[in-house]
């Protein structure tokens, strides 16, 4: 992802454990793009128990040498159909704001900015 391009990659335990086996990930909602045996790209709804009619994308990634090939374009609208399919009512996803390409993709799939997020920093309060 744009932004983390210095990161070293979890191994895949560690990225099974953190990424994939939280409360709200379910096996069906993870998507696989293929290339022959090669996984190319991948795609993933979080689920919520609290927000039972929402799926939230949680992640789409596509392998660098594959981008641009319409693979991040195909695993949303498979995400889609499954959402929709299953009853869900809103789909829901978050951007890098350095990924211009996957922002253009949402909008032309329909997502529309709903807010933004803020994040504050500062000192704590002193003891009264």
């Amino acid at each position: 992802m744009p932004g983390y391009d210095d990161q070293e990659a979890p191994s895949f335990e560690e990225w099974l454990r953190f990424d994939m086996s939280g409360p709200n990930d379910r096996p069906e909602a993870v998507f696989v793009a293929l290339a022959g045996d090669e996984v190319v790209g991948y795609s993933k709804l979080h689920l919520s128990h609290a927000r039972p009619l929402l799926a939230a994308n949680d992640m789409t990634g596509v392998k660098r040498a594959w981008r641009g090939r319409g693979i991040a374009g195909a695993l949303k609208r498979a995400q889609l159909a499954w959402a929709k399919d299953g009853g869900y009512v809103r789909l829901e996803t978050a951007n890098e704001t350095r990924n211009a390409p996957i922002q253009r993709l949402n909008e032309r799939l329909g997502y529309r900015p709903f807010s933004e997020w803020v994040r504050l920093r500062g000192p704590l309060a002193a003891d009264p």
